[in-house]
């Protein structure tokens, strides 16, 4: 019965490696691939306007393609010792199973401790983005706001967001400062010229949602002239790290996975090495 579930959980293994392998080279060779099949995942749309997230990506897909590939190696090992019933072979198996279990343990657990360990790369990908395409809302002669053209999509992730969160640049409302941006606003007859922050940063009666019009901020004129009492100043990069690390579950239900597997190969190793020891060695 133990060489019949072990035999069977390394099938598992082998597939479980193929599907792990496959997905990991995927990311590697084409990171906008796997993107996109995110995409259908709430937020990660938004997020990928927001930031690069192919680059986010290789990580990860390192992690899959290695994992991956070990499992491919050991499933064969582990079928091949048990059908010899070699006890080197099953012992040499049970180790490594061991050791990769243990790995993945690890990992688990650092992600639990440390899920913002990326931060400093999303950082970099947030102000690339924010200084190469940023463009603010357009008010109109009777105060109506015009959002930024959908083909400039890296603007309007960012615009949306900055509503719908009450946030402001990457970390604060000074990010602003360094870089040009079109920062001329005519408010209600008045010429607001080299505002320091966009509309979309500026506090609303009603928080959290898009403005249509001028009407619906406090005070948006102090707000463009530099009056931090009226604007957000809450830097977006806190949103979007609990958006990343929300999803970093992907990867630990994969080692989880894995690990629950290798678990049940070593009770299984260990039945052949210690309980059935008297038959490993012998001739089928």
């Amino acid at each position: 019965m133990a060489e019949f579930v072990l035999h069977f959980t390394n099938f598992i293994y082998f597939c479980g490696g193929v599907a792990v392998l496959t997905v990991g080279a995927i990311g590697l060779a084409d990171p906008a691939t796997v993107v996109n099949v995110l995409s259908y995942i709430p937020q990660i749309s938004q997020l990928s306007e927001i930031m690069y997230l192919p680059g986010v990506t290789v990580g990860p897909s390192i992690y899959l393609t290695v994992a991956g590939s070990l499992v491919i190696v050991l499933s064969f090992v582990g079928c091949g010792g048990t059908f010899r019933r070699n006890k080197s072979i099953i012992f040499t198996f049970g180790i490594l199973t061991l050791l990769m279990m243990l790995f993945n343990i690890a990992l688990i657990m650092f992600y639990a401790i440390d899920p913002y360990f990326i931060e400093t790369n999303v950082e970099y990908q947030m102000n690339i983005t924010l200084k190469s395409s940023f463009q603010p809302v357009s008010i109109s002669s009777t105060g109506a706001i015009t959002l930024p053209s959908s083909s400039n999509a890296s603007a309007l992730a960012w615009v949306n967001m900055q509503f719908e969160q009450a946030c402001c640049g990457v970390n604060s409302y000074q990010d602003y400062v360094d870089f040009s941006w079109s920062n001329n606003f005519t408010v209600s007859g008045q010429t607001v010229s080299n505002a320091v922050v966009p509309p979309s940063c500026c506090l609303q009666t009603i928080q959290y949602v898009v403005a249509n019009t001028t009407s619906e901020f406090v005070n948006l004129t102090s707000c463009l002239t530099s009056a931090p009492r009226y604007t957000n100043t809450q830097g977006c990069i806190n949103y979007v790290m609990e958006q990343v690390t929300r999803y970093n579950f992907i990867y630990c239900v994969v080692a989880a996975g894995f690990s629950g597997l290798q678990a049940i190969i070593l009770c299984m190793t260990m039945w052949l090495l210690v309980v059935r020891d008297d038959r490993i060695g012998t001739k089928l």
